[in-house]
Order: C-alpha cells, then sequence, then structure tokens
C-alpha cells in the first residue's frame, strides 16, 4: 500500500506555495461539521416530510423519485464527510492510504452521477406528465419508475467503480482533503474517463435545462389561459383553484432545483474538461471549489423541497395576494383622498374666478353709470 505522500505526488504533482497556503487556513473543521449537519437534518427532514405526507401524494412517481434523491444525499454524506473531518483534523494529510482514496472517490462519483441521473429524470418525468399526458399515462407507471431507478443506481455504481478497475485513477487532490478521479491524467484510458464523466454531466444538465424551460414556459401559459377563461365564463371553481395551485407550485419547484443543480455542477464538469484538455493553467482552488460547490448540492436538495412544499408557496401566494390587495386599497384610497382635495381646490378656485368675474363686470356697470355725467359736468365747464 502507498503512503498518503505518494497518492498525492504520483500523478498531480502539488506545490503548494504561499497563496495555496492563503487558502487552505479559509475551511475549518467547524465549517465541515457545520455543513455535514445541515446536510443530515436536511435530508432526515426531507425523508420525514415525505413520508408523513404519503397519504396526500400516495407515493407517486415524482415524489418516489424525490425520496431517493434524499436517501443518496444523505448516504453520500454520511459516507463521505466523517473522512474528510479526519483529515482536516490531520493537518490535511491523507489518512489510510490508496484504499480509502478509493472508498473516497468511489463515493463522490456514485453520490454525484446519482443525484444528476435522478435530477434529470425528475425533469423528464414531469416534461412528459405535462406536455405528453397520453404517452405518460400509457406508459410510465411505477412498475417502470421503480426499475428505471434501480438501473441508475447500477449504472452509476458502474461508472464510479471503473478507476478502481483500472479504466482511469483514483488520486488526492488539492489541499489533502479529498479523492477523486485524475482530470490530469496522460494516459488514454484516464482521458477517456475524464471526458465520459464530464459528457455526461454537461449532457444531463443541458437536458434538465431544456426539459425544465419548456415545461415552465408550457405551464405560465396554461395558467394564463385558465385565467383568461375563467374571466369570461366567470367561474372560479375549487378544482380549477388547485389545479392553478400545484401549476404554480411546479414552476417555483423546477425554477428552483434548476437554479441550484446547474451552479452546484457546471462548475466540477467545466473544470474537468478545462484541465484535461489543458487549455488553462492549473488551478487547483479552481478545482477545490467546483468540488465544493457540487458536495454542497447534496445539502440544498433537501432544503430546496421542504422550503418549497406545495404548502408553503400557497401560503406564500396567499400572503402575496394579501398584500397586493391592502397595498393597492390603501394606494386607492390615498389616490380617492388626492383626488378629492384636487376637486376641492378646483371648485374653490373656480369659485373665486366667478368672484373675480363679478367684481369685474360691478366695476365695468358703475364706470358705465358714472361716465355720462362727467361728460355733462364737463361740457358745462
Amino acid at each position: 500500500m502507498e503512503n498518503s505522500d505518494a497518492i498525492i505526488n504520483k500523478s498531480l504533482g502539488l506545490n503548494i506555495s504561499n497563496t495555496t497556503n492563503m487558502f487552505l487556513s479559509a475551511p475549518s473543521s467547524a465549517t465541515v461539521i457545520s455543513m455535514f449537519v445541515c446536510g443530515v437534518l436536511g435530508n432526515l427532514l426531507a425523508i420525514f416530510v415525505l413520508v408523513r405526507t404519503s397519504k396526500r401524494h400516495k407515493w407517486k412517481n415524482f415524489y418516489r423519485l424525490v425520496g431517493a434523491l434524499s436517501i443518496t444525499d444523505l448516504f453520500g454524506i454520511l459516507a463521505s464527510t466523517p473522512l474528510v473531518l479526519v483529515n482536516y483534523l490531520n493537518n490535511f494529510k491523507w489518512v489510510g492510504g490508496q484504499a480509502t482514496c478509493d472508498y473516497f472517490a468511489f463515493i463522490l462519483i456514485f453520490a454525484g452521477l446519482t443525484t444528476i441521473f435522478f435530477i434529470s429524470f425528475m425533469s423528464l418525468e414531469r416534461f412528459l406528465a405535462v406536455c405528453c399526458p397520453y404517452f405518460y399515462k400509457r406508459n410510465i407507471s411505477e412498475q417502470r419508475v421503480n426499475i428505471i431507478t434501480a438501473l441508475l443506481y447500477l449504472l452509476s455504481i458502474t461508472i464510479a467503480t471503473l478507476p478502481i478497475l483500472g479504466f482511469g485513477e483514483n488520486v488526492n487532490h488539492f489541499p489533502g482533503s479529498w479523492c477523486f478521479f485524475n482530470f490530469y491524467g496522460q494516459s488514454t484510458l484516464q482521458y477517456i474517463y475524464s471526458y465520459l464523466y464530464a459528457s455526461t454531466g454537461i449532457a444531463l444538465i443541458f437536458m434538465t435545462a431544456t426539459f425544465n424551460i419548456i415545461l415552465i414556459v408550457t405551464l405560465a401559459k396554461e395558467i394564463r389561459r385558465k385565467d383568461l377563461q375563467e374571466r369570461k365564463c366567470s367561474v372560479n371553481s375549487a378544482s380549477s383553484r388547485r389545479r392553478r395551485r400545484n401549476d404554480i407550485y411546479l414552476m417555483v419547484f423546477l425554477s428552483a432545483i434548476l437554479i441550484v443543480f446547474g451552479i452546484c455542477y457546471s462548475p466540477l464538469m467545466i473544470r474537468v474538461v478545462l484541465n484535461q484538455s489543458k487549455w488553462t493553467q492549473l488551478c487547483e482552488s479552481c478545482d477545490l471549489l467546483a468540488i465544493r460547490l457540487a458536495s454542497f448540492n447534496q445539502i440544498l436538495d433537501p432544503w430546496v423541497y421542504i422550503l418549497l412544499r406545495r404548502e408553503n408557496i400557497i401560503c406564500f401566494v396567499k400572503r402575496t395576494k394579501r398584500f397586493k390587495s391592502t397595498f393597492l386599497q390603501r394606494l386607492s384610497g390615498i389616490h380617492s383622498y388626492g383626488s378629492e382635495r384636487i376637486a376641492i381646490i378646483r371648485h374653490s378656485l373656480r369659485h373665486r374666478k366667478s368672484q373675480s368675474k363679478d367684481v369685474d363686470d360691478n366695476l365695468a356697470e358703475v364706470n358705465a353709470n358714472i361716465m355720462p355725467d362727467d361728460i355733462n359736468d364737463a361740457q358745462q365747464i
């Protein structure tokens, strides 16, 4: 078994400069512990909420995938974070040699790919349910969703196992607290594996973004069409309100998932391509930031689901409408008060103008009466 220093240097040849030492001083074990607690609590709470509300959602396909995603994220956090904490406490010197390095890399690759697969499958499932309802009803059953979920797990395990079997290589990366496949590799197999991983991730991110954008636009048009119909027919039934709330919930949830998913995983895929293609210079801190963002996605996913639950969104929409109506009432009150004041001022100005006109008429009449007498007096003189 090779020692930790050999693992770190055999493929990357890391040279930690003063700049990288400054970067090392920023993270601490307290940060790792807090992220671990947030991730575990978030995923446990998401699973608890799913189980408790199972009578309402009846474990439909979408909620099955949400549950599988939460379980996978929880497993990834529990299986990898303790080893990270040990290496933080050991001054970033890898513990356990190549065996623990392969284990840690396997967990990161497996959990990351499974998350990407499930989020993409969730987007595809919702896209088919909304945009192709007849096809969805005839072909997407619970049994098939379970089979596809198992196949996605198996595919992720297969891809994560390849570097251990020699199709690629797992190495320790800067600053020594994590292991991943070698995306600085020189051999053909390392090139192939790096591009396989990155191209799979980029393709799934692009597919997810495409499906979600189409779905959001479709739902927005549908909500607008239903609102116009209800205004024309003056009908606003409970079922139509419920469907509109469901559409709004789905739009918000998919938008949040798309934003979080893209921000967290895109940098890692881009860094793998850039490093393997040698298009940019070595940037170890950039790679560390990319893997941290990808790991942070496992913490954010359950909180996105918890905070953006249908009940919370409905409550937020109701409060927004209440605030809007109150604001408009106050604005209309201010407007009516201003209109009354303007009317009073105009009436006062008109009254003054009429009084001034009457005075002018009286003066003209007086002058008209005085002028003949003045003329006669002038003639007598």
